[in-house]
């Protein structure tokens, strides 16, 4: 093979595996022109930050507009086509996460020109160049990738500016799980958060993320629950049990059997449900589903206000190896809470590790040989009930530790009820109170 055709080998290889994102490119340019704030940090941007030569296309038309035109008018822009107006009228696209896209699209950058840089050190190898020389050149060309963020200069007026919205922080954002004692510490789920409950096979993960979604849905949020374990009618039937106390085992067949009080226990049913039809509760039962698969639903649904998941293990991944599919899929979840500004909550699976140890409590560090779900967290919730290790412990004693949160106290233990016939958490409390 001669040089030449080598060189043309490396780069079609090169071209087919350069890293880009189509969707945050498509975004940075929907802010552009929906915004005055994102037009203002236009000059962060360059041609070469896109890979797409569309978008690049785009962008060199965008920024010569916005450089001669104060009044920015997206019906003005010379030669403005379709899929730029489509672009400006994606739903999706928040404006407020601007500075997120242009981070993502920078960072992306930057990995595409070291992607390029190593094509041409491999190339410059082969061709039996000087060592040395190779170094040389390509140590430059690494300095001139610069850091984006540039996170550590910081205006004293920004800082103020800064230190002022957390004064002002509008707490009504903050979605209530219902459980008093555990908003009390944790402030309530947070927009683009990314919280988990975890715990040993059959410590009550999901009857604690029913428990948490059902409260959610009596404050008249919508909701979106991608369970992958779990029917839709079993999920209606856990409701009405937590709704009118009946266990989930005899209502199961209620219509056929005979009741003392059948006529009444039919009509708790009936009222129940009556309860449940008024719900914005939005189910996704379908397995196989990735990250992006849940935000395409997302989309078409509009307006959802909380997103849960049963459970992380379970979604669809690319990654080689089982650490990679699941340090990919929290990093994908955390930028979806950030991408639509809503909570995301998620049953989480944890290692073995407990079992070795004396105290068989969960620990955050549980987390580590199914990926960096632990760092991608804005809270982590640990289940441990005693009665699964304990042949004389209590059947409904359950402990809850707030093992990391990001907006407050960690390692604080809440002390519950578990109720498995009736699906239910019952008198949280923080421990010692």
């Amino acid at each position: 093979m001669t040089t030449s055709e080598r060189k043309m080998l490396q780069t079609n290889r090169l071209d087919r595996i350069a890293s880009n994102d189509k969707d945050i490119e498509i975004m940075v340019i929907a802010c552009l022109l929906k915004s005055k704030e994102a037009r203002d940090m236009i000059s962060r941007i360059e041609e070469d930050d896109f890979y797409y030569l569309e978008h690049k296309k785009y962008f060199v038309m965008l920024n010569e507009y916005i450089k001669n035109n104060k009044d920015f008018d997206i019906y003005a822009v010379p030669n403005r086509t379709t899929a730029l107006t489509s672009f400006y009228s994606r739903p999706d696209v928040l404006v407020s996460n601007f500075h997120l896209y242009l981070r993502r699209l920078k960072e992306i950058s930057n990995i595409r020109k070291i992607e390029y840089m190593a094509h041409d050190i491999s190339t410059n190898c082969q061709e039996g160049k000087n060592s040395i020389e190779i170094r040389e050149k390509f140590l430059d060309s690494l300095s001139s990738i610069k850091p984006h963020d540039l996170k550590d200069i910081v205006n004293v007026g920004e800082a103020i500016n800064d230190f002022d919205s957390i004064l002002d922080y509008d707490f009504s954002k903050n979605v209530s799980t219902g459980f008093n004692a555990l908003d009390r510490m944790i402030g309530g789920l947070q927009p683009s958060g990314l919280y988990a409950i975890a715990g040993v096979p059959a410590a009550g993960k999901t009857t604690f993320i029913l428990n948490m979604i059902h409260n959610v849905l009596k404050d008249n949020k919508k909701v979106l629950f991608a369970s992958f374990e779990m029917s839709y009618r079993e999920v209606i039937n856990r409701f009405v049990s937590m709704i009118t106390g009946l266990s989930t085992v005899a209502m199961r067949g209620a219509n056929r059997r005979t009741y003392t009080l059948e006529d009444k226990t039919l009509k708790t049913i009936a009222a129940a449900k009556e309860k449940i039809k008024k719900y914005d509760l939005n189910f996704i039962g379908k397995g196989g589903l990735s990250v992006s698969d849940i935000a395409d639903r997302m989309k078409y649904l509009g307006g959802v206000q909380v997103l849960f998941v049963d459970y992380l293990q379970l979604i669809k991944s690319a990654g080689k190896t089982r650490y990679e599919q699941v340090t990919q899929i929290s990093r994908d979840l955390k930028m979806l809470a950030m991408q639509f500004d809503i909570p995301v909550v998620v049953v989480a699976s944890i290692n073995r590790a407990n079992m070795a140890r004396p105290d068989k409590r969960p620990q955050l560090s549980d987390f580590r040989d199914s990926g960096n779900i632990e760092y991608d967290l804005d809270g982590a919730f640990l289940l441990y009930r005693p009665a699964q290790f304990k042949a004389d412990a209590n059947e409904t004693e359950a402990e809850l530790d707030i093992a990391k949160n990001r907006f407050g106290k960690s390692n604080v233990v809440m002390t519950m009820e578990w109720h498995p016939e009736i699906a239910s958490f019952t008198n949280m409390e923080k421990r010692g109170f």
